[in-house]
């Protein structure tokens, strides 16, 4: 079905454009008034007409013309309520808009703080503790930097990582609880956001239900720290089964469209 979108000028002007148009019928219409009406006087029927402020010192004496003053009335009236309608609608959106951007705004922040604080953990589990490289730090989080870093000629650091996972379990429970919090981050976006991009929904619904079924599903049980290690990997350094290392971050691409 289609739906007419109006908005507050679109009302206004029609209203307004009322004015002239019964004013201009008025002053033609001869036949309606006891004596004929100037154009000023026209007009001025026509604004307390549709105003309804009715002072009564000009009045038609006909049926006709009691049928088309009415009719001005009625027009007058409904645009008021359009008028004020569309205002409310107006104000609601805008309302709506601006609390979808602090929503997506704040999950872009999180975002690159769960970024921060994987890369992070990874430096840690390389360097043996909290001695980190902290130029390394600022540096890594980007994707392109992080997939340099721990691919290719340095994928041994890579492995180093899966390795103090799997020895280190209270390295290996920091890392789930910052996958666990930001997921619940995400899913706080996915049920506080009208996203309409049903590719966008579904794949971020996927991301945050991915944590779970890595803690929770007999499957993954066997070897955690590939797979939670195979997670982390492909968010920090885009790298896709299917499509092996995407050239854009494809997780912020998909925050940006909620």
């Amino acid at each position: 079905m289609l739906k007419i979108r109006l908005t507050p000028r679109s009302v206004g002007i029609f209203y307004l454009s009322l004015v002239p148009i019964f004013g201009i019928i008025y002053w033609l219409a001869d036949s309606l008034w006891k004596a004929p009406l100037g154009f000023v006087e026209s007009l001025y029927f026509s604004v307390v007409t549709i105003t309804t402020l009715g002072y009564g010192d000009i009045s038609p004496i006909t049926d006709a013309g009691r049928i088309l003053t009415g009719t001005q009335a009625i027009l007058g009236i409904v645009s008021i309520g359009l008028f004020l309608n569309s205002v409310s609608e107006r104000r609601a959106e805008l309302q709506e808009k601006k609390r979808h951007d602090a929503v997506v705004g704040h999950l872009l922040w999180q975002y690159k703080n769960f970024r921060e604080s994987v890369t992070e953990i990874c430096l840690r589990a390389i360097a043996g503790g909290y001695n980190t490289d902290w130029k390394l730090k600022l540096h890594l989080p980007e994707m392109l930097k992080f997939r340099e870093y721990f691919s290719e000629n340095n994928s041994e650091k890579w492995y180093v990582v899966l390795n103090a996972l799997e020895s280190d379990d209270g390295l290996l429970q920091d890392l789930l609880v910052e996958i666990d919090m930001f997921s619940e981050q995400v899913t706080f976006a996915l049920n506080n956001t009208s996203a309409n991009d049903h590719e966008v929904l579904r794949f971020l619904t996927r991301f945050s239900q991915h944590p779970h079924r890595l803690n929770n599903l007999d499957v993954y049980s066997g070897d955690k720290v590939k797979y939670i290690g195979g997670f982390i990997y492909e968010v920090m350094a885009g790298w896709s089964v299917i499509d092996g290392y995407r050239d854009n971050d494809i997780f912020l691409e998909r925050f940006k469209k909620l």
